[in-house]
């Protein structure tokens, strides 16, 4: 934290990755409440295909509250674009990935609570995760 800004800012910026997954898309809704409470700007990060599709419901899920979003595309792996555009961003909120059969081991061993894109992510994230989990 040396040499870091750490001022408080009233509305700061969401980035939202999303594969728009049903898991994404809870993420979606409480990307919305926060935004809406705190009158924030969201930077919806569309990671699959077929992303159209995936941006339709990401606008159609925001626009329930009424906040400001944009919407971008990936352009390179998941874990590049996310980490090029987290440094545009305050915060970042995202799901915790879609389940794999490993999920189901989650509580014996918590190195399967995560999927392995989401660990390499929060390990060079340069923001704060505020990760949706269902």
């Amino acid at each position: 934290l040396l040499g870091e800004n750490l001022e408080i800012k009233k509305s700061p910026k969401i980035l939202h990755p999303t594969s728009g997954s049903k898991y994404s898309e809870i993420a979606t809704v409480e990307v919305g409440k926060l935004a809406s409470f705190w009158n924030s700007e969201v930077e919806a990060l569309i990671l699959r295909e077929p992303k159209e599709k995936i941006a339709e419901r990401v606008k159609e899920l925001l626009n329930n509250y009424h906040v400001n979003y944009t919407i971008t595309y990936a352009e390179e792996s998941e874990i590049n674009s996310i980490l090029k555009r987290a440094e545009f961003s305050d915060l970042i909120v995202g799901s915790r990935g879609s389940p794999r059969p490993s999920y189901t081991l989650r509580n014996i061993f918590k190195p399967f609570s995560l999927d392995a894109t989401l660990k390499l992510v929060v390990a060079f994230l340069p923001k704060p995760l505020l990760l949706i989990c269902d």
